[in-house]
Order: C-alpha cells, then sequence, then structure tokens
C-alpha cells in the first residue's frame, strides 16, 4: 500500500489489487477509515472478499466509482446486512457510489462524514483501473481549492 499525501486531515493511500492475501490484509487500517473503491468489471466473488475484509478491518465509510460502482456498493451493502449481529463490524457503515471518479474522490476526501467517529484515513482499492497518477492530481488539484463541476456552487473561503 503506498502513501500518496494528506489531505485535510485525512491520510490517503493507494493500493491495486488483482486477487487477495494475508499482506493486503494486515496494510489496512483497523480503525476509523474509509475505503474508496473503483473498477470497471470485476467478479462478484473478488467484491464479496474485499467487502468482508473491509468490514473486519473496521471501515467506517465506503464509496465506490467507476462502472461497476452500483455493483460494488451492492455487494458491500449485503456484506454489511450479513453481518449486522458480527460484534466485531461497526454497526454504522456508510455507503455512496457515483461512476465520475473525480466527483467520487473528492467526496470521500472532502465531504465524507461520519456521525460518531473521525476519519483518519482513506484508502483508494484501485481493481484494474491504473487511477494512482489521477489520485495524485487530485489531490494537488483539491490542495489547491478545485470543486467538481457539480460542486461549483459552493463557496471557497
Amino acid at each position: 500500500m503506498d502513501y500518496l499525501g494528506k489531505l485535510l486531515l485525512r491520510k490517503v493511500y493507494y493500493l491495486s489489487i488483482k486477487d487477495f492475501n494475508d499482506l493486503f490484509i494486515k496494510d489496512l487500517p483497523d480503525k476509523n477509515w474509509l475505503v474508496f473503491v473503483f473498477s470497471d468489471e470485476r467478479s462478484p466473488s473478488l467484491l464479496n472478499e474485499l467487502a468482508e475484509v473491509c468490514l473486519t478491518r473496521s471501515v467506517l465509510y465506503v464509496c465506490t466509482s467507476g462502472k461497476s460502482n452500483q455493483l460494488i456498493h451492492d455487494i458491500f451493502d449485503k456484506v454489511i446486512i450479513e453481518n449486522k449481529n458480527n460484534p466485531k463490524v461497526d454497526k454504522d457503515i456508510l455507503t455512496t457510489w457515483n461512476e465520475n471518479f473525480e466527483e467520487e474522490f473528492w467526496f470521500a476526501i472532502v465531504a465524507a462524514y461520519h456521525p460518531y467517529k473521525d476519519i483518519n484515513s482513506v484508502v483508494c482499492i484501485d481493481l484494474g483501473l491504473n487511477k494512482k497518477e489521477k489520485i495524485k492530481t487530485l489531490i494537488n488539484k483539491i490542495n489547491s481549492g478545485w470543486l467538481p463541476e457539480k460542486n461549483k456552487h459552493v463557496k471557497k473561503d
């Protein structure tokens, strides 16, 4: 997992994966984090495994993007419901999706908010879109005050 920088009060990490191993699981934070998953095509079994791993590592918020954003979102929601009685899984996990990568990344960094806990880290999990350089560019743009088109009406200080 690569550290890409800090935006606002959130550390941003990048992880490109095709399959899972113990090293990957150990790399993930174990509290106060948001996962931003993006993919155009992935098997439901891989996505289900990813959701299970994130939940066992106490993810607070799930943001998804890419052509598979709704599928990823639905699988995370299904796994959350299946784990509602698991004491190791946070009971207040929030999820959202947007096909537009830039808008969803901005949301994950700037606007995503958990009502009971601070989100300290954002882990960007790339399932085959090779967006590491794009994320680095977006970090710089956001640090310079950039807003996605839909948010142009938001007042910048």
